[in-house]
């Protein structure tokens, strides 16, 4: 499910008076896909669909673009070995070695990590999906409004202000990179115990 752009509104606005809201929009979608960048926390397992010439695409929610293929899977329990695949490098397509993988990728999926467009269908983004919006929009509003504040000579300029907003959002990219390294589960570390010898 996604969420529009608007439900920040009265995080930002109050800040940037007199900014336009095509401006707004533009730097919370631009602070979105940084913190994703940064964090790889919009991950999620997505079916393969055939393509021409023996290419495979990952399908992706609306919205959204790949930025890295991590994993392709036979089966929920199975994980295909790096060898087995190539992926193109725009992340878009994959390609099989062996001709009996490529005739049943069509059922195959692949876990990835997404970014939202900054185009959908011809439009810019105007949506977020409902979890980065619910568990990060703080974090997206900081990242906005230092943006916003740091852009020289406007009305709504305010450097000193913009990097204490900066300060805010790295913390939040860097609590979505450890979540997301701990598999979305905040203080769960995942050690391996080790003998001493």
């Amino acid at each position: 499910m996604a969420i529009s752009l608007e439900i920040f509104s009265p995080y930002v606005v109050p800040f940037v008076v007199g900014c336009p809201d095509s401006t707004i929009r533009m730097n919370l979608l631009e602070a979105a896909i940084e913190l994703c960048e940064r964090s790889g926390v919009w991950t999620a397992n997505v079916p393969l669909a055939a393509m021409d010439g023996g290419l495979f695409a990952p399908v992706l929610p609306a919205g959204a673009r790949v930025m890295l293929v991590k994993e392709v899977w036979r089966s929920a329990a199975s994980a295909l070995p790096e060898s087995a695949y190539d992926v193109a490098g725009d992340w878009n397509t994959l390609s099989f070695r062996e001709p009996q993988l490529a005739a049943q990728a069509a059922g195959f999926t692949a876990t990835v990590c997404m970014v939202p467009t900054r185009i959908t269908a011809g439009q810019p983004t105007s949506d977020l999906p409902d979890f980065l919006v619910e568990r990060f929009l703080n974090g997206i509003a900081a990242g906005a409004k230092f943006r916003l504040m740091c852009m020289p000579g406007q009305s709504w300029s305010n450097p000193v202000l913009g990097l204490t907003f900066q300060q805010e959002f790295n913390r939040a990219c860097g609590t979505a990179a450890i979540e997301t390294q701990h598999g979305r589960a905040a203080n769960s570390p995942r050690v391996q115990h080790r003998r001493f010898r």
